[in-house]
């Protein structure tokens, strides 16, 4: 009776495994807390990252960012799958 049980059981369970997806390892970009200050820029190499922990998009032109020194996962934007880019004329993350 416990084989039946098992195989049943089995039975159940392989359809619904067959059908699911592997997760993917990269976090959603909305839970992502690092900020862009939008200084100028004309092209990626106008901005740099900085804060303690890299989590200031900004532009090259303007002033170090001085942050606290902590750090929060969220800060990790490689864990997001974004850059410090210029957007539109303006260092943000995307």
């Amino acid at each position: 009776m416990k084989r039946y049980l098992i195989l049943i059981l089995l039975l159940l369970w392989l359809p619904a495994c067959h059908g699911a997806k592997t997760p993917s390892n990269a976090a959603d970009p909305k839970d992502f807390c690092g900020q862009s200050t939008r200084g100028p820029c004309q092209s990626d190499a106008d901005c740099k990252t900085g804060g303690c922990s890299n989590q200031i998009c900004q532009s090259k032109s303007e002033g170090d960012a001085i942050t606290a020194c902590d750090y929060k996962e969220c800060y990790d934007a490689s864990r997001f799958g974004l850059q410090c880019s210029c957007v539109q004329g303006g260092c943000e993350w995307k």
